[in-house]
């Protein structure tokens, strides 16, 4: 039997890239779709132009709401979708013509898994293709060891360029409050509940850099701002208490101190969570002793501060 594939793109102001973004699903090689364009305000065409292509393909569904942000897109696009699997695409991205299709049969061949990573191709300024992250073969990830070590050399925050089992999402959500981070809080919370995942090289999910986009119009103090109401929002979660957490706060905060948007000085701000860190974990799950050392450190920073 055919599982259906549930991709929901939150639309907001992006009449410049909506259509290429909506024919990059319509040419799938995999035709068993349904594509929820959800219009979170849209003050330009985004909101027609949905309209104009529901009329043109029947697998198209559109919902126009009142403007509420990304994740209240998404979470609309969860309550509504009738697919065995989800995936998320931004308005302005789009996906390699077999990624449904690859994904989909990687799926049916491996009934117990709950998650797939695929690769994200980044895209710059001038059309040139950047970094690819994925992994070389397909790799399954199963146990905490296994999903700790995992996302630690291959960290994605983005709930972007993964597939979901609808079965398994259930009641989460993504955090209306949040406008950075909330694709890590949601991933992690779903991540840690998966029985079974698999990392695969195959498919793809094309991400196009944009002058003025939110991600890019944003101060080091923002992201730091951000930083915290996420780790806040993950505060008595399985997260904080699973070894993944330590990796977390390594990936927050060490390369914030490495490209200098964050100084030893700003550190205190994050002492509430690093504090709560254990590292015995750290080393139980076989993670680089950089990052024991690292963890260590910012440690003992804050407990100093706090003389």
């Amino acid at each position: 039997m055919r599982k259906c594939v549930s991709i929901i793109v939150p639309v907001y102001n992006s009449e410049k890239y909506l259509a290429n973004c909506i024919e990059s699903v319509l040419n799938q090689t995999y035709g068993f779709f349904e594509l929820l364009l959800i219009d979170d305000g849209s003050t330009d065409r985004s909101g027609q132009i949905c309209d104009e292509y529901r009329t043109k393909d029947s697998r198209i569904r559109v919902f126009h709401k009142e403007n509420g942000g990304v994740s209240s897109a998404r979470n609309v696009g969860l309550e509504i979708a009738l697919g065995d699997y989800l995936t998320f695409l931004d308005s302005d991205d789009g996906l390699d013509l077999d990624t449904l299709e690859s994904l989909v049969h990687l799926m049916q061949l491996n009934p117990s898994v709950d998650l797939i990573d695929f690769p994200i191709c980044h895209f710059g300024p001038a059309g040139g293709r950047g970094r690819l992250v994925t992994v070389n073969e397909e790799r399954i990830i199963r146990g905490e060891l296994e999903k700790t070590k995992y996302w630690f050399y291959y960290p994605r925050f983005e709930s972007c360029g993964r597939l979901f089992k609808k079965s398994k999402i259930g009641n989460l959500r993504f955090n209306t409050d949040l406008k950075v981070g909330e694709d890590t809080v949601f991933f992690m919370n779903y991540y840690l509940y998966c029985d079974e995942c698999i990392a695969t090289p195959n498919g793809g999910y094309n991400y196009y850099y944009r002058e003025g986009s939110a991600m890019n119009q944003l101060n080091d103090g923002t992201r730091v701002n951000n930083d915290l109401i996420m780790l806040r929002e993950l505060e008595g979660s399985q997260v904080e208490r699973h070894p993944i957490y330590g990796a977390l706060i390594y990936r927050v905060i060490i390369p914030k101190l490495r490209d200098g948007s964050l100084t030893i000085g700003q550190v205190s701000k994050y002492k509430r969570y690093i504090i709560k860190t254990e590292l015995v974990p750290v080393i139980k799950n076989k993670l680089p002793l950089k990052v024991f050392f690292s963890l260590a450190l910012l440690k003992g920073l804050v407990l100093l501060n706090r003389r």
